[in-house]
C-alpha cells in the first residue's frame, strides 16, 4: 500500500511583522523551536526580537534553490519538510500538496536541491518564501527562508519582515498545548492553533486547529465553546501519549478528554 508521507509532516502557520533579529545558539542557549544552529548558504538563521515569543528562526538572504544547509549537530538521521508560505506569511492554499521532503540517513548537512515530493520523486523549490521543519536527534528546528530566481543576494529579502507576532506555545508539557485552545478562544489569536495538531489528528482536532481559516460563523462558534474551557485534572501520561480531562461548551460544563501525542520533544493535539 502506498503511504502518503506528507501527512507525517506538520505545517506551521506563520505571520510577518517588522522586528530586530538577534543570534541565538552560539553560546549553547537555544530556544525550544530552534534547538540547534542552522546555516543556509553560509548564513546562520536567527530568532526575531528577543526570541522568547518566536515560532521560528530565519535567514535574511535570498538564496538559490540548490544551496547547502548545515546543522550544528552530531551526525544523525535528518528529516526535513519544506512548504510554501504566501506574502502574508501563512501557508498557501495548496501547501499540503506542495510540501517537499528531504531525508538524510546520517549526516550534518543537506542541499535544498535534494527536495522530493510526497511520492519521493525529485521536485525542486520554485522562487518564493518557505518555512521548513528540520527533525534531527529527536529535536525540531523551524526555519523560514526565501528563494530567489538568480544568484544569492546579501541584502535582506521579504524575510526581513519575519517576526513572532504570534506567541509560541510551550509544547514541552501536554497541559500547555490544551490550555492554548482556551487562551486562543479568549484572545482571538487563533492562527497559532494550526501548529498544534499532531501528524495524524482526528476530525475534531483538525477543525479546532484549522479554525483560523474557517468562516466567521465557525470562528464565533469555536470561541463560544472554548472561552470557558478549563483543565479539570492532571495529565495522565503513558509513554508518548497523554490524556487530559477538561470542561468546555457555552456554559463551561460539558466534560471531555483531550488526547495528545508526543512527536519528537513536543506535545501535539491528537483527538477528543
Amino acid at each position: 500500500m502506498k503511504r502518503d508521507l506528507g501527512k507525517h509532516f506538520k505545517i506551521v502557520a506563520v505571520s510577518f511583522l517588522a522586528a530586530i533579529s538577534v543570534a541565538v545558539g552560539q553560546d549553547g542557549n537555544h530556544h525550544r523551536i530552534y534547538p540547534f544552529d542552522v546555516t543556509i548558504a553560509g548564513e546562520v538563521a536567527v530568532l526575531p526580537g528577543s526570541g522568547d515569543a518566536a515560532i521560528f528562526a530565519r535567514t535574511r538572504k535570498v538564496v538559490k534553490n540548490d544551496v547547502e544547509v548545515k546543522l550544528d549537530i552530531e551526525p544523525t538521521m535528518i528529516i526535513v519538510n519544506v512548504f510554501p508560505v504566501d506574502k502574508n506569511g501563512t501557508p498557501t492554499a495548496d501547501a499540503q500538496e506542495q510540501v517537499k521532503i528531504i531525508m538524510v540517513t546520517k549526516g550534518t548537512a543537506f542541499k535544498l536541491a535534494d527536495t522530493k515530493d510526497k511520492t519521493m520523486q525529485p521536485a525542486s523549490l520554485e522562487p518564493g518564501m518557505y518555512l521548513m521543519n528540520i527533525v534531527a536527534a529527536s529535536k525540531t528546528a523551524r526555519v523560514a527562508f526565501e528563494i530567489g530566481a538568480g544568484k544569492a543576494k546579501t541584502e535582506p529579502g521579504k524575510m526581513e519582515k519575519v517576526a513572532a507576532s504570534l506567541t509560541a506555545v510551550d509544547q514541552s508539557k501536554p497541559e500547555n498545548v490544551l490550555q492554548a485552545i482556551f487562551d486562543a478562544a479568549n484572545s482571538g489569536n487563533i492562527a497559532p492553533l494550526i501548529s498544534l495538531k499532531s501528524s495524524d489528528p482526528d476530525g475534531d482536532v483538525k477543525d479546532v486547529c484549522s479554525v483560523g481559516k474557517a468562516s466567521a460563523e465557525k470562528q464565533a462558534e469555536f470561541k463560544s465553546y472554548f472561552m470557558k474551557g478549563k483543565i479539570s485534572g492532571a495529565p495522565k501520561i503513558q509513554g508518548n501519549k497523554a490524556a487530559i480531562n477538561f470542561t468546555f461548551g457555552p456554559s463551561g460544563t460539558k466534560s471531555e478528554t483531550m488526547n495528545l501525542v508526543k512527536e519528537g520533544d513536543q506535545w501535539f493535539l491528537d483527538s477528543f
